[in-house]
């Protein structure tokens, strides 16, 4: 089947246009007839589906593992199945948005206070897979995107494509544990990988929170933590070498935040954070530091610009014509300066409020479920 915009995939869905095209797959738009949703539509690619049967059985279980998560965090997995022609299909929500990777690209490294939220929202999203038994192993920008929902913007994941089950979907599905990667085989973008996946120690949920702080770090710091120009010295640099202190990076940021990294890329798993609340609660905790000393110099500032512009040389207070010009600019500036301040601070004390449980600028409006192509 070859296909084309108008064409049916099956009985309800009519394909609009494509979103994106990759090697083991393409993601469409599509109309679903029988309700006028439109959605997002994955389809394994014709090579995948008659030359690489490991590659069909992934494909599969991808549509079966995300199918079972209900996260507002993780793109929603709305149904699975084969078209007419026998081609696999993952029909998922439209994410209208931008991606990780397209901000950072656009602004270079976010605000602390936005990357608080996208930590603490990725967390979230991860709890809510771990619960169900799943490793993503493949966090990355290009596969976290920011959606607009009508208004409202949510950090969520997607493209579980070499996602790892590692428990029984169900009693009947025996075969669920069973790893599809081949021996000495990395999955996932060599700069996000975790010593235990370079290692090819076995997989747990443990590599995903690695992965979650190279992201935190780099939307932090604009810069990896680890890098070469090959994946061999990646992955010596994965394995043996320290990371920047994001302190040297970013001077504002206090010695807490160099202080969590140096935890949540600690090389023995077990010294990491347990998962992905706890993991964000104890970022909010260390950026709790720059939140009260931007307060405290925006209030500072504050009072002098106010002690300044009340009085004139001499002592004596200026008439009502000599502060109008400037009294009420600075007023403004100062509050506004307060009110950042004030809202990172809220922002860390809120973090402080959540329960360590599973449960952002604006992006474009463009569509951005183009990341679930691998």
């Amino acid at each position: 089947m070859e296909l084309s915009a108008g064409s049916m995939l099956d009985e309800r869905l009519r394909l609009v246009e494509p979103i994106h095209r990759g090697d083991a797959a393409s993601v469409w738009l599509a109309s679903d007839v029988t309700d006028g949703n439109v959605v997002a539509v994955k389809l394994i690619s014709p090579e995948q589906l008659v030359g690489d049967p490991v590659a069909l059985e992934r494909f599969a279980r991808e549509g079966v593992a995300t199918a079972r998560v209900a996260s507002r965090h993780v793109v929603r997995v709305l149904r699975h199945g084969s078209s007419r022609a026998g081609i696999p299909y993952i029909v998922m929500e439209r994410l209208l948005g931008e991606s990780l990777a397209a901000r950072l690209v656009r602004e270079g490294r976010l605000a602390p206070e936005a990357v608080a939220v996208l930590v603490t929202e990725l967390g979230r999203g991860l709890a809510d897979i771990h619960a169900e038994g799943i490793v993503h192993r493949d966090l990355q920008p290009s596969n976290v995107v920011c959606s607009d929902e009508g208004g409202t913007h949510v950090w969520k994941l997607l493209d579980f494509g070499v996602a790892k089950v590692t428990r029984r979907a169900s009693a009947g599905d025996a075969s669920a544990r069973e790893d599809l990667t081949l021996p000495g085989k990395l999955i996932g973008s060599p700069v996000y990988l975790s010593p235990e996946q370079v290692s090819a120690r076995p997989v747990t949920p443990m590599l995903d929170l690695w992965g979650l702080a190279v992201i935190a770090y780099q939307a932090l710091t604009g810069k990896l933590p680890f890098d070469g120009d090959a994946p061999a010295r990646v992955f010596t640099a994965i394995l043996q070498t320290r990371h920047a202190p994001p302190s040297t990076l970013v001077p504002e940021l206090p010695p807490e935040v160099d202080a969590f990294f140096l935890r949540a890329f600690h090389r023995d798993p077990a010294q990491r954070f347990a998962s992905g609340p706890e993991l964000a609660a104890a970022f909010g905790e260390a950026l709790a530091p720059l939140a009260r000393a931007r307060a405290a110099a925006a209030a500072a500032e504050l009072a002098t610009a106010a002690e300044r512009s009340g009085r004139r040389p001499g002592g004596r207070a200026p008439d009502r014509a000599a502060r109008g010009g400037r009294s009420p600019v600075i007023a403004v500036l100062c509050a506004v300066a307060v009110g950042g301040a004030l809202g990172l601070l809220g922002l860390v004390l809120y973090r402080r409020a959540l329960p360590v449980e599973p449960g952002a600028a604006a992006p474009g409006t463009s569509d951005a479920t183009t990341a679930a192509t691998r």
